[in-house]
């Protein structure tokens, strides 16, 4: 998910760009023994985080070949249910894409990305897996739980 900026905040940045702009330009006359806007790293950090407050991402989850959906813990934005998560990535101002940029009709979502895979693997049906093949080295299920409704969710927040 990514939010979609105001023209508001858009303006802000352009605001904040073209001033690490001009600042650059002046900076060549000014400082003869610098390297121009060697300097202002405090306009350059105030860019990156507006830039990063005004298009947030919220990423969601992910869908491997053969495994079911697994969902990014995300409990500022959704809880743990389907009415949450659909709720959340319908809202205003947010736009849905997946991994390569393209855009992703919010309503083909659950039938298009989670319940495709519903006899895919999971953490739980892996390991037993790989145990029947004699070559299990992890549990795959300690990275993840399933709601009472079936949601795989990564137990990590810091979700990859």
């Amino acid at each position: 998910m990514r939010r979609i900026p105001t023209e508001a905040q858009k303006e802000e940045l352009k605001r904040l760009l073209k001033k690490q702009y001009e600042d650059s330009i002046e900076s060549i006359d000014r400082d003869e023994d610098l390297r121009p806007a060697e300097g202002d790293w405090q306009l350059a950090d105030e860019i990156e985080k507006t830039r990063k407050r005004i298009y947030e991402e919220v990423h969601i989850g992910k869908r491997s070949c053969g495994w079911k959906f697994l969902f990014a813990p995300s409990p500022e934005h959704y809880d743990e249910t389907k009415e949450s998560i659909l709720q959340f990535i319908h809202q205003d101002g947010w736009q849905l894409f997946d991994e390569y940029g393209d855009k992703i009709d919010p309503d083909k979502f659950w039938d298009e990305y989670v319940t495709c895979m519903e006899d895919g693997w999971t953490g739980e049906t892996y390991d037993r897996w790989e145990r029947e093949q004699g070559h299990y080295y992890h549990s795959a299920a300690s990275y993840e739980h399933v709601t009472s409704a079936g949601l795989r969710f990564a137990r990590d927040t810091d979700f990859c």
